[in-house]
């Protein structure tokens, strides 16, 4: 708290909260001091430019009474301010109707991961839901009676042409045309879908598309859906491949029994997954379990409510999970912070450098004390030295231009803050931990909720296993890995295709 006292009346201080909407007068009596007076008390809230009102005068009446009383207390608040009211947002409710076909495939997941305007389709004329009015704030005021206006109005939801209102209930929204409801940016609109009733197979044949896909079953083994925007699968993925320059949402699961892939230049959603390879430009996010997978998110990869059991699993950020590994030791590797592929490319282009920097030094070291006596050499001598300058030169730049590019690499491919994986039950012996080139195998169970990590403990660096209930922190043996070592089992080109300049913010967007 900010201190306001009178120079008058030093027995009486009047304490001014941070916030400006509280005041009290603080008094802590000595043995031979008298009492305040009214009078005292009302020129140091004065002095101190408090709003005098009369709650203000009749609380300081309760004060003086609670000081004849012999109870007085050491701080007693004399007055209030108003604190500001925020207001709300225009809010898009969906129609039950709607509400309840994204709710039944979700009831068995621990966490709503998913994006209603991913699956909902809607015929014309269908009401899919209401708008719910925006509420403006209310003004506060401060002890000072100064006005605390809001920072921020209101937003509002834009309707596209695609939609619009009900005449006989403005609140009311009605589909213009037929397609895929989308609420983004405050935008609420209705684009175009591509729409399988069935499922994805000889009798639909493979789906290459520039809109949304949306697909009532399931995609059949050894089938493709191609899109520049988004996919959308009522049941589940089977041995097939699925690619989405946007996102990639599976109702069911992604059982591909190590066939097919499924990647999306944003993310990628799904209730469960086994036997798959699965790349999201943004997050993964799985309801249930990852089983003998390999995964690659350039953001996280989020199983907060299930398991991450065997296989490869990179994120560029976090890994999240309530359990990792199973009581059979089951080998699960996890891979984290800047990838095994940027930092491979890192090492060659230091190893380009090396050499290239000595002949440089050998060609300017040789050359350099004839051109110190240009004059005694003949024109085949300095005609010679000039190319050799201008080999130099050309190799500097060669150089210049590698240092660029590793720190491009090193700058993309780092994450944004330390990468961590979050455990949020138990962590199981036969799990390895890799972030940049230094790894730790876990060798006894461990009880979540633990975050694993690097830090600087005692100035050396360590892999950490941070309590997140308490805070203490466990030294993790850990040591540093050759790039044969982190390659090891990783896909070929892998990284390369999501790598760190592709993701969802970039990916081209028709």
């Amino acid at each position: 708290m900010a201190e306001a006292t009178t120079e008058q009346q030093q027995t009486v201080k009047v304490v001014i909260s941070d916030d400006k909407l509280e005041a009290s007068i603080r008094w802590r009596p000595a043995d031979d001091e008298a009492a305040p007076t009214r009078q005292a008390i009302l020129d140091a809230l004065e002095a101190a430019k408090i709003e005098m009102k009369d709650d203000v005068v009749a609380l300081v009446d309760e004060f003086l009474q609670s000081v004849e009383t012999g109870e007085p207390p050491h701080e007693f608040i004399v007055a209030r301010g108003r604190a500001l009211e925020d207001g709300k947002d225009e809010e898009f409710v969906w129609d039950p109707v709607f509400d309840k076909v994204a709710q039944d495939w979700q009831d068995d997941a621990a966490v709503n991961y998913y994006s209603l305007n991913s699956i909902v389709t809607v015929e014309e004329g269908a009401t899919i839901g209401t708008i719910t009015p925006a509420v403006p704030p209310k003004a506060g005021v401060d002890v000072l009676g100064r006005a605390i206006d809001a920072s921020r109005q209101p937003s509002h939801i834009t309707l596209a042409d695609s939609v619009s209102r009900a005449d006989d209930d403005a609140a009311r929204i009605v589909a213009c045309v037929a397609g895929r409801v989308v609420l983004e940016n405050a935008t609420l609109s209705i684009t175009e879908v591509l729409h399988i009733a069935g499922d994805v197979n000889f009798k639909s044949g493979n789906v290459d598309s520039v809109i949304d896909v949306v697909v009532n079953g399931l995609v059949e083994d050894g089938f493709v859906i191609k899109t520049t925007k988004s996919v959308t699968i009522g049941k589940a993925v089977q041995a097939a491949t699925v690619h989405a320059e946007r996102d990639v949402i599976v109702r069911g699961g992604i059982v591909c029994r190590g066939i097919g892939r499924i990647s999306a230049g944003g993310e990628v959603v799904a209730k469960f997954c086994s036997e798959a390879n699965v790349r999201a430009g943004t997050n993964i996010k799985i309801a249930r379990e990852v089983i003998h997978s390999f995964t690659h998110a350039e953001e996280s990869l989020l199983v907060e409510h299930g398991a991450v059991i065997g296989g490869t699993h990179y994120a560029r950020q976090d890994i999240a999970a309530a359990v990792v590994g199973s009581d059979a030791n089951v080998p699960t590797r996890i891979l984290l912070g800047i990838h095994p592929r940027i930092l491979e490319e890192v090492a060659s282009i230091d190893t380009e450098i090396g050499p290239k920097r000595e002949a440089i030094e050998r060609i300017r070291g040789s050359v350099q004390p004839l051109m110190a006596n240009i004059k005694r050499l003949t024109s085949t001598q300095k005609e010679q030295a000039t190319e050799l300058l201008f080999k130099a030169d050309e190799a500097e730049l060669e150089v210049t231009e590698a240092i660029e590019r590793k720190e491009q690499l090193l700058s993309c491919g780092n994450p944004p803050r330390p990468s961590r994986l979050l455990v949020g039950k138990t962590i199981y012996s036969g799990v390895t931990v890799a972030m940049g080139y230094r790894s730790t195998a876990i060798i006894k169970e461990m009880n979540g909720p633990v975050s694993i990590e690097i830090r600087k403990v005692n100035k050396v660096t360590e892999m950490v296993a941070v309590n997140q209930l308490t805070g203490s922190i466990h030294v993790l043996p850990s040591r540093i890995l050759t790039i044969e070592e982190l390659l090891d089992g990783l896909p070929d080109g892998d990284a390369k295709e999501n790598g760190p300049t592709e993701t969802a913010d970039n990916a081209p967007h028709p």
